[in-house]
């Protein structure tokens, strides 16, 4: 489909009307389906364009979108209607054009052979690890979802100003559930992947992760309350880094939403603690040449040694500062306003091996999952989550854990880093190795 000529014609409109604005045009194609115990559970294939049309008028913003890409009169009557309606706001801009921006460096973000690949062929690897996963154990009684989803998509910015720009990317992913039984005890380990290449998928990988997760988790036994080093699986790491992100968007510290308002320069967390935020990765899910304004993305470094450096703008919360955007603006979709976000996240690994660092602390606690981290207060921090994990003994992985639950405060949490492993992994966006803390509480016994 054709984005720029569309989008082309709002901007000529625009321009005749003697109006500042932006469009945002968007297209796409996508696959899920999933197996459960041997059944097809849910099969989805569908296609979603539109685009969404925003207004500047007397610092009063407007905004309108489509669910189709077609030049149509009436939107921009309708966002020039909800400008007016709206709130003046003497911090609203849109970011200039890009004659003075950098060349953006390829960035990898298409698998051109995905939609070339047949959906049997696709069907038949997920059947494949689904038989492949109860055939590795006779413990795996069930595989509960093997599931597969992609996305194909292009998007275009255009602004009265001189932005332009367009790119298309793509996105797979794979997830394996399985349960495991064993002396009348269940238990359940999950793992997946998810990346821009198909070829990068390792299907097989994450069928064994996810065995391996759940056969570790038979047998578990109740420990004593008390504080114990504990080790982050780097599921677990990023699950705890995401919590952390929104803290470093602009709008949540100028809204008073962020424990770290008015700490540029202060030590928030331990020398280990390396937070990049980084819109150029190659083949990175969050990677695009520019963000939801059409301002090109850069690599941040938001702490260093500990050291907190550095916010996330979009050009609202920039203008509004003082400075430049960072080119952190995200769009969930055509059908939203941009606003800060991050892009690829992620905390710069160590360089020891998992198996290493477990032996060097000698006892401890191994966390595999947290449930009930969506309760935690992202301002202050504070969050008590249960846990799934294995006892650390004598340097090597002992019996599972039954009934516990860690308490505590994230930001004192990051104070708390004493070793990193080399192990850096994505899930999404978030990235993060294997992280190991000092003195947390734990409640068991």
């Amino acid at each position: 489909m054709e984005l720029i000529p569309i989008g082309e014609e709002y901007i000529k409109q625009l321009k005749k009307e003697k109006l500042e604005g932006e469009i945002f045009l968007a297209s796409g194609q996508g696959l899920q389906f999933s197996f459960s115990e041997g059944n097809l559970e849910d099969f989805r294939l569908a296609e979603e364009s539109g685009l969404g049309l925003r207004i500047l008028t007397e610092k009063k913003i407007g905004f309108a979108s489509l669910n189709s890409i077609v030049f149509n009169d009436n939107l921009i009557k309708k966002a020039k209607d909800n400008a007016l309606n709206s709130t003046e706001d003497k911090y609203y801009s849109l970011p200039e054009g890009m004659k003075n921006y950098p060349k953006v460096p390829f960035l990898n973000l298409k698998d051109g052979h995905l939609q070339e690949m047949s959906l049997e062929k696709k069907i038949q690897k997920v059947q494949e690890q689904e038989k492949l996963a109860l055939n590795r154990d006779e413990r795996i009684k069930k595989v509960l979802r093997a599931g597969y989803s992609e996305n194909y998509g292009a998007n275009v910015i255009l602004n009265t100003k001189g932005i332009s720009g367009e790119y298309e990317g793509s996105y797979c992913s794979f997830a394996l559930t399985v349960l495991t039984e064993e002396n009348n005890e269940i238990q359940i380990g999950m793992e997946m992947q998810d990346c821009r290449f198909y070829e990068d998928l390792d299907f097989e990988k994450v069928s064994q992760q996810a065995v391996e997760k759940a056969l570790g988790l038979l047998g578990r036994k109740r420990i004593k309350s008390g504080r114990y080093t504990a080790v982050f699986d780097p599921w677990v790491s990023c699950e705890f880094l995401d919590l952390l992100a929104e803290s470093f968007c602009a709008d949540s510290v100028q809204k008073g939403k962020s424990y770290l308002k008015d700490r540029i320069g202060e030590k928030i967390g331990s020398s280990l603690l390396n937070l990049v935020d980084d819109g150029l990765l190659p083949k990175g899910i969050g990677s695009a040449p520019y963000d939801g304004e059409g301002v090109p993305t850069k690599k941040k470094i938001l702490t260093e040694n500990g050291i907190l450096e550095n916010f996330l703008y979009d050009t609202y919360t920039a203008t509004k500062e003082g400075v430049k955007s960072t080119g952190n603006a995200g769009r969930n979709s055509f059908e939203s306003i941009p606003e800060p976000d991050t892009t690829n996240f992620y905390l710069l690994p160590g360089e020891k091996n998992k198996e290493k660092i477990i032996k060097e602390i000698g006892n401890g606690i191994y966390i595999i999952e947290v449930m009930g981290l969506h309760t935690a207060d992202p301002v202050s921090g504070d969050f008590s989550v249960g846990i799934s994990g294995r006892y650390i003994k004598d340097g090597e992985l002992s019996f599972p854990l039954q009934g516990m639950t860690m308490a505590g405060n994230i930001w004192q949490l990051m104070n708390s880093i004493i070793a990193l492993g080399n192990d850096l992994k994505f899930y999404g966006s978030i990235g993060a190795p294997t992280i190991v803390f000092s003195e947390v509480t734990f409640g068991g016994e």
